[in-house]
């Protein structure tokens, strides 16, 4: 860089620029002042060269340079296109290449914090701090610090990690476009991201990489807040002390506060609060209140409402939907509560019922009592199509992958539960004869529903066993797993592997977040070897005969004919309705098959 010369300054001048000392503005050595108008600079101010066009929209180009502009302690990269119209950029550094239009205010403190650091309850609104937010917050990390008593260790690692990072002052990275927006305070742009026509962007980090930058749209509010590779905010949505994670979507005027969204997590409309959004979390509707919950590949109907009051001592309470439930329209639960993966809950459920160890099961509430069915969602064309959607809607980009999803279904984490599940029917019916209902868990079960439900979960259980032997080799594994395995943040693991990460933690044997997240990734890694030896272990494969593993082998078979037969009579049942076109219904049958074949060979 260099200073301006006499004949520079003259030029500058006769367009319309001054300066409170041009001694204080330093250029790059291909400078050229023509492309410098009306501009006033306060401060150290650096300008780029500016020899090249900058593609404003589709179609669009216009010749790089700075017009209509007041500067203060500003750092301009080569090739930028700032034509503010007035407004101010004070304390910034901006990179090459970038578009910035039309906005009033651009600016960062001393005190910036860039949303990294804050601290947020979830899922209990009035607990106190739980989550720190920082840029390489994944949904492992925030699960760990919700659920275990860790939280304190992880936070210092963590603060670590941001002390580390911290810059001087604000900046945006290369080719950043931002247009029509009113203010931007102490916020970071990574390369490539956009925000057009936003209201205010204040203590945030918007996050890229190559292949996923975020972007910020009209009308946005976003505060204290962080966007990871991909995400997006939109139409009038309002986004406060959160995260918005990879290739997550908030927009049409949706209200997010203190919350985590996760990988694909998608939320229209409604309100989400003091939630820890999972991966695949779905809402679309205006009158959808998530709050003071844990969700994982989740789908809420229309008028869905969690209530975290309970009774009158304030939002103290909070429930877990585990991974693939959803709600029906309409539905309400009242925390605290637990449910079941892959169940469907309709009506208006204030038991707290605590059913995860009854998954694939329909729960009714009438606001008086809640009546479960267990297992019956297993052999639905809704959750046929669940389990088929999720992995083929993971959009976010190769290259910015940070939380890790385990898409299995038919996991070591709801067998289990299907295992369990099944042995509390049979003892509910061995132990009364003669009653046509039982309590179990803040619910209600009819006879009739838990011998059906012995039967789905047979079924369950059939169709894992088959399918690991069909896939592998498990009964010559040699990899033992603990009984219990956890769905964390959407990675499937053994307790005993969580424990010995979390008791490592508690003793200070990682150096970094970058080392946990390394450990997380080595658990990941074994996942399928720990599945053979739970299954073996569990299932006592090990020990039995070939001829015994041939016959399990027949039975799955036998099993996924019965769970595809009862998958397409329920797809037939919802054609009949109506409402539901030949083609839709071909096109999924069709899908059926092909899945049917695929098992088969």
């Amino acid at each position: 860089m260099r200073t301006l010369t006499e004949k520079e300054i003259e030029t500058l001048e006769a367009q319309g620029c001054r300066a409170d000392d041009w001694t204080a503005i330093s250029v790059d050595e291909d400078f050229d002042p023509q492309y410098v108008t009306g501009c006033e600079f306060c401060g150290e101010v650096s300008l780029g060269q500016f020899s090249k066009n900058v593609n404003v929209d589709d179609g669009f180009q216009r010749h790089s340079g700075i017009h209509s502009a007041m500067l203060n302690n500003v750092s301009i990269g080569d090739n930028c296109l700032i034509d503010l119209r007035g407004g101010y950029i004070s304390n910034y550094d901006i990179g090459d290449g970038c578009c910035i239009i039309n906005t009033a205010a651009m600016v960062s403190s001393a005190d910036a914090t860039y949303g990294e650091g804050n601290q947020i309850s979830v899922p209990s609104e009035a607990a106190g701090a739980v989550v720190t937010l920082y840029r390489g917050l994944t949904s492992q990390i925030a699960a760990i610090m919700i659920s275990d008593g860790v939280a304190q260790s992880l936070s210092e690692l963590i603060a670590k990690d941001i002390a580390n990072r911290h810059p001087e002052r604000a900046y945006t990275g290369f080719g950043v476009k931002i247009s029509d927006v009113r203010e931007i305070r102490n916020t970071i742009i990574d390369d490539g991201c956009e925000i057009a026509g936003a209201t205010r962007v204040s203590e945030c980090t918007v996050m890229a990489t190559a292949e996923a930058p975020a972007f910020i749209g009209a009308n946005v509010i976003i505060e204290n807040s962080i966007i990871q590779p991909g995400g997006s905010v939109l139409d009038a949505a309002i986004v406060e002390n959160s995260l918005i994670g990879e290739a997550c979507h908030v927009g049409k005027g949706a209200s997010v506060e203190s919350s985590l969204l996760f990988a694909n997590s998608y939320i229209d409309n409604g309100e989400v609060c003091a939630s820890f959004c999972g991966p695949y979390t779905v809402s679309h509707h205006k009158s959808t209140l998530l709050i003071g919950g844990i969700y994982s590949f989740f789908n809420a109907g229309s008028a869905t409402n969690f209530s975290n009051h309970a009774y009158k001592m304030g939002p103290l309470h909070w429930g877990t939907m585990e991974r693939g439930a959803k709600t029906a329209s309409g539905a309400h639960l009242l925390w605290p509560a637990s449910v079941g993966a892959f169940s469907m809950c309709m009506g208006k459920i204030q038991t707290h019922p605590d059913i995860a160890s009854m998954p694939f099961s329909y729960v009714f509430g009438d606001g008086r009592r809640t009546v479960l069915l267990p297992g019956r969602n297993l052999t639905t064309a809704g959750t046929w199509r669940d389990v088929h959607k999720w992995p083929v809607r993971d959009h976010r980009a190769q290259d910015s992958r940070m939380s890790v999803i385990t898409q299995d279904w038919l996991s070591p984490a709801v067998i289990a539960n299907c295992a369990d599940g099944m042995k509390a029917l049979e003892d509910m019916l061995k132990n009364d004869a003669t009653a046509e209902e039982f309590a179990y868990g803040g619910c209600v079960i009819r006879r009739r529903d838990a011998e059906k439900g012995i039967g789905f979960y047979d079924m369950a259980i059939r169709l894992y066993i088959g399918r690991m032997l069909e896939t592998g080799n498990a009964v010559d594994s040699t990899y033992t797993a603990s009984d219990d395995w956890t769905d964390l943040g959407g990675l499937l693991m053994p307790c005993s592997t969580l424990r010995q990460l979390l008791n490592g933690i508690a003793s200070s044997d990682y150096n970094s977040i970058d080392d946990v997240n390394h450990a997380l990734a080595l658990a990941a890694a074994d996942y399928e070897q720990l599945k053979w030896g739970w299954t073996c272990s569990r299932f006592n494969l090990q020990h039995e005969s070939s001829e015994n593993l041939a016959a399990m082998r027949s039975q799955y078979a036998e099993a996924h004919a019965l769970y595809i037969e009862a998958v397409e009579k329920d797809a037939e049942r919802e054609f009949a309705l109506g409402d539901v076109s030949m083609d839709t219904l071909d096109g999924f049958l069709n899908k059926l098959k092909g899945d049917n074949q695929q098992n088969s060979n």
